[in-house]
C-alpha cells in the first residue's frame, strides 16, 4: 500500500479512474474488506478466543485434579509398603489372615 501512495504522491494528481484503480487494488489485494467480513472475522476471533479461554480452564482444573490423585497414589504407595507384608509366591498366608488375590497378594 506504501507503494501505491508514494507512486500517488509523485504523480501529483489522481484522476477519477486512478481512484478507481486505487480502490479496485486495494480489494484485490485483501487491503478494503467490506464492513460485513470485518465483523465476521472479529466475532469469529472473538469466538477462538472465548474457546481458548475455557480450554485453559480446563486444563488448568485437570492439572489440579492430576496433583491430587498423584499425592493420593504417593500415599497409597507409602501405606503398601511400610504397613503391608507381601505373600512369597507359592507360600500359604499366616494364621489368621486372609489372602487376598489381585493386583499383588498381601497379607491382611
Amino acid at each position: 500500500m506504501g507503494e501505491i501512495i508514494t507512486f500517488i504522491q509523485a504523480n501529483g494528481e489522481l484522476t477519477a479512474g486512478g481512484a478507481l484503480l486505487l480502490i479496485v487494488m486495494l480489494i484485490v489485494t485483501g487491503l478494503l474488506v467490506p464492513y460485513r467480513q470485518l465483523k465476521q472475522a472479529i466475532a469469529e476471533r472473538d469466538a477462538w478466543h472465548e474457546a481458548h479461554t475455557v480450554s485453559e480452564k480446563a486444563r488448568i482444573e485437570m492439572d489440579g485434579e492430576l496433583s491430587l490423585m498423584m499425592e493420593s497414589m504417593r500415599i497409597s504407595k507409602v501405606f503398601y509398603n511400610d504397613f503391608l507384608k507381601p505373600v512369597p509366591h507359592g507360600e500359604s498366608p499366616q494364621e489368621g489372615g486372609s489372602v487376598k488375590r489381585g493386583g499383588s497378594d498381601v497379607v491382611v
